[in-house]
């Protein structure tokens, strides 16, 4: 017990790296031969029928990615139709989809992903949109990430046993460490523990005997002091 211990502590120190959102198109637009959006869509989309027809086509948007890219992506997904502006309307409700309608009007189709992300082209507008078509594609995206990254520091903390040997055997010892009294343990009039390098208030006391107070240092050699209280008499009151 006389020999100096040591205590490591590790510290992490937490770096935080944003990885900027991106879109990624993994299968290309393309029209779904003999489809048709009011056979397929109609309680979603058969209000829209006119009487003269229906003159929109249906972007079906096959959402990649885990549970939080998909979330994320529709609520950010658009359509961007140029001069028309946005898609007509959309139907969330599908799984892993993402359900576009739009005029057959429109030309070159952007599918856009909100501020700081970059659009990606789905439609060039080479081959008009069919009326009542479906075209269907897949998408990945992927939302703005923190990367925390760790870097461990190892701190040493020196500490060293210290004893109080006391008298009489009913006799208890405090420490004040970090601001709180420690009542220490004793055993055979002894009391120990190990503690930091650093200088302690402490009190001893008795029933029947003056307290005593004083200080300790705490350094590389163990150490021990004896504290012999004095018994309560008219002559220690006074």
């Amino acid at each position: 017990m006389k020999k100096l211990l040591l205590l490591l502590n590790t510290l992490l120190f937490l770096t935080s790296i944003a990885s900027a959102q991106s879109l990624t198109i993994t299968q290309s637009f393309q029209a779904i031969p003999n489809s048709s959006v009011l056979a397929s869509y109609k309680n979603q989309f058969g209000s829209w029928e006119q009487a003269d027809g229906f003159p929109y086509a249906l972007i079906r948007v096959g959402l990649e990615g885990n549970a939080n890219d998909v979330i994320t992506a529709k609520q950010l997904l658009h359509l961007d139709l140029g001069d028309l502006g946005m898609e007509v309307a959309v139907y969330k409700a599908m799984q892993n989809e993402l359900l576009f309608l739009v005029p057959v009007a429109a030309q070159q189709i952007d599918l856009t992903c909100g501020s700081d992300c970059a659009k990606q082209l789905i439609m060039d507008g080479t081959k008009p949109l069919e009326r009542n078509t479906v075209y269907i594609g897949r998408v990945h995206y992927k939302p703005k990430e923190i990367v925390v990254a760790t870097t461990a520091v190892t701190t040493t903390i020196m500490r060293q046993f210290f004893k109080f040997r006391l008298n009489p055997t009913n006799a208890v010892v405090s420490v004040l460490v970090d601001g709180v009294w420690d009542t220490w343990t004793t055993n055979d009039n002894l009391a120990y523990k190990m503690l930091p390098h650093g200088s302690y208030a402490y009190k001893v006391s008795a029933e029947g005997y003056v307290p005593q107070e004083g200080r300790i240092v705490v350094s590389d050699e163990s150490r021990e002091i004896n504290i012999e209280l004095l018994p309560i008499s008219t002559d220690n009151t006074l």
